[in-house]
């Protein structure tokens, strides 16, 4: 039967978590302002009852990048995220990239168009722009963005600025 659990470590980083005897389990550490660290597996035995393991947090990596528009003019003003990418799912035995790779929050870019993201180093990343927050159209432009990357360029043209509009009707499902 598998399970998560949660618990916290003290200020000096100390943990401990109760489990079964004789079986195998998949520890992973996570700390705002730091990467996620990688999956460790910790077995339990009749000669090693009570295994110690060691789970290394990994520093965040900058991704930087500036966003224009398509005459090559700075975007000022423009939302910025990164989502992790990742393979399928490995199954329920392995973490998910929800797990892995936190979300990296929403930045705006500055006067020059600028921005800076902080992300986990262990996968690529694809970057999403929000042009307008009043017309919520997420653009995804760049994916494949390895972490350290210092000269994103992210261009928006006019189309990726036109809104559409889903027009419908709602009827009940009893009498349409």
């Amino acid at each position: 039967i598998e399970q998560m659990v949660s618990i916290t470590a003290d200020a000096r980083g100390v943990f401990e978590v109760p489990v079964r005897s004789l079986a195998r389990y998949q520890l992973l550490a996570r700390a705002a302002g730091h990467a996620t660290s990688a999956p460790i597996f910790a077995q339990t035995s009749a000669s090693e009852p009570h295994p110690e393991v060691l789970l290394n947090l990994q520093e965040l990596v900058p991704i930087e990048g500036i966003v224009v528009h398509a005459d090559g003019s700075a975007f000022p003003r423009v939302n910025v995220r990164a989502e992790a990418e990742l393979a399928a799912h490995g199954g329920s035995s392995t973490p998910g990239r929800e797990e892995r790779f936190e979300p990296v929050g929403w930045v705006k870019t500055d006067a020059e168009g600028r921005f800076r993201l902080a992300v986990h180093p262990g996968t690529k990343w694809t970057l999403h722009a929000l042009p307008n927050a009043q017309t919520p159209r997420l653009v995804e432009l760049l994916s494949g963005v390895e972490p350290g990357t210092m000269d994103a360029r992210i261009p928006l043209a006019d189309e990726d600025l036109k809104g559409c509009i889903v027009r419908g009707t709602v009827v009940r499902a009893d009498d349409g």
